[in-house]
């Protein structure tokens, strides 16, 4: 798997958070989706130019079944998985992941 600039957004976002955070994976998705529409109307120039760089990232061609975004995002929980930094809790296919 190429690593994106929208993985590695999102990697470095999960890495900020303080630990015990729950993470949830359909809102993980919201917020992304949320970002890459210009969701941030009073953001310096340099958040907006971020902004939009990992949208270009994220319409890099869509999947038959679903927009790209989401599955850089599963990408990047994978990549945090491995590195120790998540943990999944809940039932499986929940979504949920705690930050150690």
């Amino acid at each position: 798997m190429k690593k994106t600039l929208l993985i590695t957004f999102v990697l470095a976002a999960i890495q900020e958070m303080p630990r015990g955070t729950r993470v949830r994976l359909h809102e993980l998705y919201k917020n992304i989706k949320h970002f890459l529409s210009g969701g941030l109307p009073d953001a310096p120039k340099h958040v907006t130019d971020i902004c939009h760089a990992l949208r270009e990232c994220s319409e890099r061609g869509d999947l038959p079944s679903e927009p790209r975004y989401r599955n850089d995002i599963r990408w990047a929980i994978r990549q945090a998985k491995n590195a120790g930094i998540l943990t999944h809790v809940g039932t499986p296919r929940s979504g949920e992941w705690v930050r150690v």
